[in-house]
C-alpha cells in the first residue's frame, strides 16, 4: 500500500501479485490490485482484478463500491447502480453509495 500512495505502481502490483499467492483465498490483494489499475487509467484490468475479488468475497463493498465508481466514470450508469445496490443490501446506510447513487440520479 505504501508503495502505492508513493505512485510506484508497478512495484506495488508485484508485491500485491504474491499477496495472492500467500492469501489465494482472500480478496484483499484483488482490491488493491484493481484500485492500482483504476488510478492508472486501465480500466480494463481493473474490473478484471475487480471481479476476481468479488467472486473471493462477494460481500466485500470495497470491491463493490470500486466497481461503481469505475462503471459510473465510464459512462455505464446501469452497472453502476447495479453494484451500489448490491452493496446497500450489505450495508444500507452506506453514506459514500448513497451519495454516488444521489450523484448519478442528477
Amino acid at each position: 500500500e505504501a508503495e502505492g500512495f508513493q505512485g510506484k505502481f508497478d512495484e506495488a502490483e508485484q508485491h500485491l501479485q504474491q499477496l495472492i499467492q500467500l492469501e489465494p483465498n482472500k480478496s484483499r490483494g484483488y482490491l488493491k490490485i484493481g484500485m492500482a489499475k483504476a488510478i492508472t487509467n486501465k480500466l480494463n484490468d481493473a474490473i478484471y482484478y475487480l471481479d476476481l475479488g468479488l467472486q473471493k468475497d462477494p460481500r466485500n463493498t470495497e470491491i463493490l463500491f470500486n466497481l461503481a465508481l469505475i462503471y459510473n466514470n465510464t459512462g455505464n450508469a446501469q452497472s453502476a447502480l447495479s453494484y451500489l445496490n448490491q452493496l446497500l443490501v450489505i450495508e444500507p446506510q452506506n453514506q459514500r453509495a448513497l451519495g454516488l447513487i444521489n450523484q448519478i440520479a442528477r
